[in-house]
């Protein structure tokens, strides 16, 4: 498997790397350009990654990966329209998928969290819907590792902040705050399989005595919660997203003076985007609070 995952791996390192170059010194339209590059790159990542998931599980022969991922990309394809659930999938940390992830996920994580896509929020969302699809039906490309996996968060939680800031609510900026309910939706995702739960409570607990990282509080309150003010971590991200909403209509109701009657005028039942930031607030608790 970690030969196969060389080989994989080896099929981005040079796009990669010429991306990465790239985005150091784009600007403009050059950054758009980058943008769609990093995101095709993430697309393409993603799909090997399940591919040869499906071709792993089904016992194709492992001496011919590219051609076993080549005859299941039909069932790759299946997965992805949801004929599966997260939490049956399971995290193989020696799997071709695990080993791609640790290969390349950093530096496009990066990329998308920072000089890749960080002037495109819809960029931005494009990508994170990607790597809530690899969530749910690879979790081994996300989550392989301890590295992968604070990176994938601590990007994954920047993108939900910069969404959640008092500068995109003071510029009125939908588009960030869509990229950041979509940084959730990954995060959410993950945590719903079982395997990938466990490793983050196992974090949880081992910090006290080894000083590592607490994935657990990280992901909860955020990478500088020293009081309840400085919480900006998936709780406040979601409750944020909750009240101040997504949708066009939320202006009306928010300066609106308190009523025990449903108005649908300024109501935020019909704010989709509201209601489902209290769903993931909700997943996350479940998951993750208990």
């Amino acid at each position: 498997s970690g030969t196969n995952g060389e080989a994989l791996a080896s099929l981005f390192q040079g796009v990669l790397s010429a991306l990465a170059q790239a985005s150091s010194s784009s600007s403009g339209n050059s950054t758009t350009a980058v943008a769609e590059k990093v995101e095709a790159s993430l697309e393409a990542i993603v799909q090997v990654a399940i591919a040869s998931d499906v071709a792993t599980s089904d016992g194709s022969n492992n001496g011919d990966l590219a051609r076993a991922i080549r005859s299941q990309a039909g069932a790759a394809s299946a997965a992805a329209d949801g004929s599966s659930a997260a939490g049956g999938v399971k995290v193989n940390p020696s799997s071709p998928a695990s080993h791609l992830g640790r290969a390349t996920l950093p530096s496009i994580l990066a990329m998308i969290g920072g000089d890749g896509t960080n002037t495109d929020a819809e960029a931005q969302r494009r990508c994170m819907q990607k790597l809530s699809h690899a969530a749910t039906h690879c979790p081994s490309l996300l989550a392989g590792d301890l590295q992968t996996l604070t990176c994938l968060i601590q990007i994954c939680l920047g993108v939900a902040q910069r969404g959640t800031s008092s500068d995109a609510a003071a510029e009125d900026d939908e588009e960030a705050r869509t990229a950041s309910l979509s940084s959730l939706e990954v995060l959410a995702s993950l945590v719903d399989v079982a395997d990938v739960r466990k490793k983050i409570v196992l974090t949880s607990k081992l910090a006290a005595t080894t000083g590592s990282a607490d994935l657990l509080r990280l992901m909860l309150l955020g990478p500088s919660a020293t009081s309840p003010s400085d919480q900006n971590g998936v709780v406040r991200c979601c409750a944020e997203l909750t009240i101040n909403g997504v949708d066009d209509d939320v202006d009306s109701w928010r300066v609106d003076p308190p009523s025990l009657q449903s108005d649908a005028a300024t109501s935020w039942e019909e704010d989709d985007a509201a209601i489902y930031a209290e769903s993931l607030l909700e997943s996350f608790l479940r998951s993750l609070g208990g």
